[in-house]
Order: C-alpha cells, then sequence, then structure tokens
C-alpha cells in the first residue's frame, strides 16, 4: 500500500479502478498482455505528472493493456518536480521527507542494499515478484524514488477455458513426404508424417493418448504448460504451446519437440535425410557434413552429441543426434516457431 495525496492505493489493482482516480494511459491502448505476461514502465498521467506503472495478466485469456493489472508503480524524482502531493508509505514513511534511518527504523535491515555514487537503494522483498525498493538521495539524504512490485493474481480474473479449435490448428496440414532438410523439421513418427510444431488433436487422431494425471487440464492464451502422451505403452512428457489468444484445452496446443530414445521413450522416429535410431554414427556424419552442427562429450561419458541448427536461426531450434558406440541411441526435434 501507498497514500498518494490522501488516497490510499492497494496493490495490485485493476487498471480501470487506477484510471478512475485521476490517471490517464499515456500508450498505446490497443496493445494486449497474454497470459502471464507483464510489462515494466508504462506511462501514466495525472495533471503535469507522470509515473511508471508494471501491468499485468496473471488471467488465463488474452486482455487488453488497459484491462489488466496495475501491479506495480513507480514515483521518482525526474516525474515529480514541483509536485506537492504527500506520498507516505506504511508507518509514515515518506517521499522527500524520510531518510535512510527512518527507514530501517520503520523496517528493519533491507532483504538487499545497493550502495551507489548517487543514491542508497533498500530492497524489502516478501516473495517473488513482490517488493519494494527505496532510495535515498546522496546529495539530499531523503527518499527520491520508490518502486513498488506486486505481482499477484487479483479475484475477478478471467480464467474461462474455450475448446474452440483456432485457426492455426484448423490451418495445419501434415507433409507429404520426409524430405531431406535437416533445417527444416518435418519428421516420421509411429509412421506418420508431422511437421513440428504439431497440433496434438493430429496425434491423438494417430493412436496416442494423453495422460491426464501427468498432465495440465487447461493452456493459457499464448503460453505453454505440461503434457503427457503416451503411445505404445511409452510415455512421453513434454511442454506443448497454446498459440491462441484464448485459454483452451490440450488437444488445441502444439508439440514442439519429440524424442527417441534407448531409455524412454522408445519411438520409432525418423527425421530428415531418414536418420533414425540404429543407425550408425559413420553414416550420420556423412550426412552432417552437408549442414551445420556442434559435438558436445562430456568427460568419462560414452556418449557423443551432434546438434544440428540453421546458422542463420536459434541454436534452441535443431536436432540432438546422440550416438554411443558409433551408434545412433538418442534423436530429439525441437522448435517453437510459430506456424502460419
Amino acid at each position: 500500500q501507498i497514500s498518494v495525496d490522501g488516497t490510499v492505493y492497494q496493490f495490485p489493482m485493476w487498471a480501470a479502478d487506477f484510471e478512475a482516480l485521476g490517471w490517464t494511459y499515456d500508450g498505446d491502448a490497443s496493445q494486449t498482455l497474454s497470459s502471464n505476461q507483464y510489462t515494466t514502465t508504462e506511462t501514466w498521467d495525472k495533471g503535469e505528472f507522470s509515473v511508471y506503472t508494471q501491468l499485468a495478466n496473471l488471467s488465463m485469456n488474452t486482455v487488453g493493456i488497459t484491462e489488466a493489472m496495475v501491479a506495480g508503480i513507480t514515483f521518482e524524482e525526474y516525474q515529480l518536480e514541483g509536485c506537492d502531493w504527500d506520498i507516505i508509505l506504511p508507518k509514515g514513511i515518506q517521499y522527500g521527507v524520510s531518510n535512510t534511518e527512518d527507514v530501517i527504523a520503520a523496517y528493519g535491515d533491507p532483504t538487499d542494499e545497493y550502495d551507489g555514487e548517487l543514491y542508497y537503494k533498500m530492497t524489502y522483498e516478501k516473495d517473488f515478484y513482490q517488493e519494494i525498493h527505496i532510495y535515498v538521495s546522496k546529495e539530499t539524504n531523503v527518499i527520491n524514488k520508490i518502486e513498488i512490485q506486486n505481482i499477484v493474481e487479483l479475484e475477478g480474473a478471467d480464467n474461462s477455458v474455450d475448446s474452440t479449435v483456432p485457426d492455426v490448428v484448423k490451418n495445419y496440414k501434415a507433409p507429404t513426404s520426409l524430405g531431406d532438410d535437416l533445417y527444416g523439421f518435418d519428421i516420421e513418427l509411429e509412421g506418420n508424417l508431422y511437421t513440428l510444431p504439431c497440433p496434438v488433436s493430429e496425434l491423438l487422431a494417430n493412436g496416442f493418448t494423453i495422460n491426464e494425471d501427468n498432465s495440465e487440464a487447461a493452456f493459457g492464451a499464448q503460453g505453454s504448460g505440461w503434457l503427457e502422451l503416451v503411445y505404445n505403452n511409452q510415455k512421453f512428457h513434454t511442454i506443448v504451446r497454446n498459440y491462441a489468444d484464448y485459454a483452451t484445452t490440450a488437444e488445441n496446443c502444439f508439440l514442439i519437440d519429440i524424442e527417441s530414445s534407448c531409455f524412454e521413450p522408445d519411438y520409432n522416429l525418423v527425421i530428415p535425410c531418414g536418420i533414425k535410431r540404429g543407425d550408425s554414427e559413420e553414416s550420420v556424419l556423412e550426412i552432417l557434413k552437408d549442414y551445420n552442427y556442434e559435438v558436445e562429450q562430456s568427460e568419462g561419458s560414452d556418449f557423443t552429441y551432434y546438434n544440428v541448427f540453421d546458422p542463420e536461426g536459434s541454436r534452441l531450434q535443431g536436432y540432438s543426434i546422440v550416438t554411443k558406440e558409433g551408434e545412433v541411441v538418442i534423436i530429439e526435434a525441437e522448435t517453437n516457431t510459430k506456424p502460419e
């Protein structure tokens, strides 16, 4: 909490309630926030003065930016020059009046501190994303900046789940052949062709099932979550992605990686160029000579990792081909590029 010009603010609060206290949003009001997304420096004006706020959406669905929570606020000198508001924290700690000794007397030793050339900063932390930063100017020896952050869910958030099939799922087309492009993501899994990312519904149609006891029930807008797929008694616990602007069920999400292993899951997986488990390391190296890859091998390990990725793309998207004693024993493919 903080009192501003006689009004007590409780964070987080809905942006509509913040606006009702006389603040005007100075930004692009057409922006949206996906599930579990937040911003850090959104400007609001009141008269000739301004503050920065953190806007957060902890609901399962996408919301307009001015429908989100105001989960943090910053009062600082250069935005409040000439302002005569009384800005007061609990126990009477006041912006522009209180000093370091006052703050420590009120709240005890800070969780963290920073002693800089221009200011002394005290941080009081309750939990992750729940903290207050108080800055004391070295020049004036009084508080010249206060930052409050409290990103916790408010009652009334829209956590409804919509099972409507998103267009991005409807538009998915399975490939007609595996091909030989290791920078593409066409795969053959248990005899069926897919392009990663692949709708979970496609795998379900081809005999995979969901272990609901070890999977999340719903997935937030533009978010991700855990899912366990089962085929032929082999389980694959992985993260799937929801590309829709609303919370939905697992079948409307996308599988972004798949693995076949000498441990588990023991799936029949073939990647471009026909690479599969059981192939010789020599034959794989003959294929990889035309591609970009890195080799990893831990000291004392029998496993050699060949990590293939497009040099013009992300190293986090590609293939991991693992060999042991001259034979491919693990293959993993992963990409999180949003489908058309």
